[in-house]
């Protein structure tokens, strides 16, 4: 769509009139395959003639009774979508930018637009808590650790109802001591997805708000040798 030039299309819910899908589902994949169909990473690329960007498209369903369904899929699409994408723009952004300190000033964005708790551990505090393997890995880097916490409590009245999840953020893995070969290295620079993955979930769980509680934790660090 985005090679034809147009700025407005418009689109049937499909499957719903034979029953193939629930309306809410209808509403979300639209949305969630438009979003993450026309992402694109170019933030560091000088626009020369690029195509037209869609800025409208309108899902067409002759049944009046169906649009509040397809309303609440779409306004879910669009909330996992957006946080897919902020998984990729933080994955798609070179290791000099992406630093521990910058996946930390993220997750504070998320916390903020998405009402959770962070709580973020400086080398201080892990020096305090005793967390050597993570201090282990990050002594030969000049750029700071940072241990990040997000909490969502979606169901306070029952904390026993919880989940963590943890994902890696090593924003840079040159190998450290025992060094990548150099045909890999540039690569290196997604050994963080993991940790974008969850701080990008929580941007949607807080959104979404499921009946649950969550706790998810990113380490984040690079692995480098010292000068």
């Amino acid at each position: 769509l985005r090679q034809t030039r147009l700025n407005s299309v418009a689109t049937v819910a499909h499957g719903g009139s034979v029953r193939l899908f629930s309306y809410p589902l209808i509403g979300q994949s639209i949305a969630e395959g438009i979003i993450l169909g026309l992402y694109k990473f170019d933030k560091y690329k000088t626009k020369t003639n690029d195509p037209c960007e869609l800025s409208e498209i309108t899902i067409i369903e002759p049944d009046r009774s169906k649009i509040s369904d397809i309303e609440k899929g779409v306004k879910k699409g669009i909330t996992i979508g957006d946080s897919v994408n902020l998984c990729r723009d933080m994955v798609n952004e070179p290791a000099n930018y992406m630093t521990p300190s910058r996946m930390a000033e993220v997750a504070l964005d998320v916390a903020n637009e998405a009402d959770l708790e962070l709580e973020v551990l400086e080398k201080s505090d892990m020096e305090k808590h005793e967390m050597g393997a993570l201090l282990g890995v990050a002594q030969g880097s000049e750029e700071p650790p940072k241990f990040i916490i997000l909490r969502y409590t979606g169901d306070p009245g029952n904390m026993e109802n919880n989940i963590g999840i943890l994902g890696k953020g090593i924003t840079f893995d040159s190998g450290g001591i025992s060094i990548k070969p150099s045909p890999n290295m540039g690569a290196m620079k997604g050994d963080m997805a993991g940790g974008a993955s969850v701080i990008s979930a929580m941007k949607a769980i807080g959104k979404i708000k499921p009946k649950i509680n969550i706790s998810a934790i990113v380490a984040a660090t690079e692995n480098m040798p010292s000068g």
